[in-house]
């Protein structure tokens, strides 16, 4: 008989499990936020139909693996978003305060009106007061004068007469540029 001999040689190997790390979840994030701006996605066309937007979407780039949403109809239901009761307040809104602006924007206008009026005003004071008399004179006396103030203008005449030794009076008059007069008298007495 004839003996083989049968040798059995055993290798121990420690046994090594390759697992992955687990990916950060912002690098999953930044990974898809950049393929889907290598997209190039298109609206071709849409329309909207009892309640429903439907958008005709193509990927100009063809991008693989988007074919699912890509060059076919998303259908969007838009039912909810009725604004009819919203747009008619709103509207509403806007001619309330179409309506207060031009209120106060009629207020404003008189106050400019007010303030021209008193810069009008102290140009007559200026016009006034620049009148000048000789309390001397025996007789009567005409002076002009003219005042100026912030772009309005007047000019005044007056009238003036010793009615005693000791009294003298005038009596003037001025005329604005806003169309406002003033009238103005005077009496000057020594002691």
């Amino acid at each position: 008989m004839k003996y083989a001999t049968i040798a059995a040689i055993t290798l121990a190997a420690p046994a090594v499990l390759l697992a992955e790390e687990p990916r950060n979840p912002f690098e999953t994030i930044r990974d898809e936020i950049n393929r889907v701006d290598d997209e190039d996605m298109r609206v071709k066309r849409g329309q909207v139909s009892d309640g429903v937007m439907t958008l005709r979407v193509e990927d100009e780039k063809k991008t693989r693996g988007r074919s699912e949403i890509y060059g076919q109809d998303v259908e969007i239901d838009v039912s909810d978003l009725d604004q009819s009761t919203e747009t008619g307040t709103n509207r509403q809104a806007i001619e309330a305060n179409r309506n207060t602006l031009s209120r106060y924007q009629t207020r404003v206008n008189a106050l400019v009106d007010d303030v021209r009026d008193l810069r009008a005003g102290v140009a007559a004071a200026v016009a006034t007061a620049s009148h000048q008399f000789d309390p001397s004179h025996d007789g009567l006396q005409l002076s002009l004068s003219a005042g100026y103030h912030e772009s309005e203008t007047a000019a005044s005449v007056a009238l003036g007469g010793a009615i005693s030794e000791r009294v003298f009076i005038n009596v003037n008059s001025s005329h604005t540029s806003r169309d406002q007069e003033t009238y103005g008298a005077g009496m000057t007495v020594q002691f």
